[in-house]
């Protein structure tokens, strides 16, 4: 078999109270393979669902490239995001013997999962914190502080910008109530 899709990740699918079939469009050579997670409404918590028919959800399509899908138990509420991952167990489970008979399937087996951790693999590189390939891994609280530092100096210079924007709407306040002092005086020594 060949793995044509580049990705071990579906959705994130938005819950409606209704919907309980979501899609995952990669290859599973076993359920416990595939990570159910769900995202509460309040966008922090995430919760990680269990496999199986009298728990949170069940899997139809193991071992088919095009993927397959995942039967939630309930229904994800509005609000409740749904995403399906995958994690392929780092083990190489093959065990080739001298002079014996040399299946090819076994070989590509063997290529497909490695294919697949490579991908799960990636996808966490992805999603991960970067320092620069001339970086020091010791210098990564050096950065962190330098990031930090540089936050900082960008909140300061903010609240430096809207007091200046405050003290600058006070002063043309202030010449608004000279002008209209002024102008009064004029019509009060007018009046006299």
């Amino acid at each position: 078999m060949t793995i044509t899709s580049q990705t071990s990740k579906s959705g994130p699918y938005s819950g409606n109270d209704s919907i309980t079939t979501f899609a995952y469009t990669f290859l599973a050579t076993d359920e416990e393979h595939l990570i159910v997670t769900l995202l509460d409404a309040d966008g922090v918590t995430e919760t990680v669902q269990t496999l199986g028919a009298a728990e949170d959800y069940t899997v139809t399509g193991v071992g088919t490239v095009s993927g397959g899908t995942v039967e939630m138990a309930v229904p994800p509420a509005t609000g409740e995001q749904l995403l399906i991952t995958r994690s392929v167990t780092k083990t190489q489970e093959i065990n080739l013997q001298n002079r014996a008979a040399l299946v090819p399937e076994i070989i590509e087996d063997s290529f497909d999962k490695l294919t697949q951790i490579v991908q799960d693999l990636q996808g966490l590189s992805d999603r991960s914190v970067k320092i620069g390939p001339f970086d020091d891994l010791g210098d990564v609280d050096t950065l962190y502080d330098d990031i930090l530092a540089a936050q900082t100096g960008a909140e300061t210079a903010q609240t430096a910008a809207e007091l200046a924007e405050t003290n600058a709407e006070a002063a043309q306040a202030a010449a608004d109530a000279d002008a209209v002092a002024t102008a009064a005086d004029r019509v009060q020594t007018g009046l006299d």
